[in-house]
């Protein structure tokens, strides 16, 4: 079952724009130059030729609920997976709210990153694009 897809839903609009206005910030920006904006079909274009690096996050669900939010310790509702040693998590809004992912259960995660060179740095944007949740029987 698909939790998110940013081709087909608009789950993630706000961060899309505001990504996009990043984009916007710096003149002549090669990315968009390239690419084109997040979501536009230029950029699913470029996504669809792989011409944009796009990796596939698969992980075992290790948590679900809530816990104390480490930096200010407030409750929060998340759900976490584990890909290659390393932990994913996410808070069960939007699109994560309705979807009953359990512990044992499997998260394909696409994602594809944009980076902007800015005067201070670089600013990379981590753009998840779509995630599938492939429930099982353990849990």
């Amino acid at each position: 079952m698909v939790i998110f897809d940013l081709r087909t839903d608009g789950s993630h609009d706000g961060f899309i724009a505001a990504v996009n206005r990043g984009l916007d910030s710096e003149s002549g920006n090669p990315y968009l130059v390239r690419y084109g904006h997040i979501g536009s079909d230029r950029w699913w274009s470029s996504i669809d030729r792989n011409e944009l690096p796009v990796e596939v996050l698969s992980g075992k669900v290790t948590f679900v609920g809530l816990r104390l939010e480490e930096w200010t310790n407030e409750e929060e509702d998340v759900v976490e997976f584990v890909v290659d040693g390393q932990v994913f998590g996410y808070d069960r809004v939007g699109p994560w709210a309705s979807v009953p992912i359990r512990v044992g259960d499997i998260l394909n995660l696409t994602r594809t990153i944009a980076e902007v060179h800015t005067w201070t740095g670089p600013v990379i944007y981590v753009i998840d694009i779509r995630c599938e949740w492939l429930p099982t029987s353990e849990g």
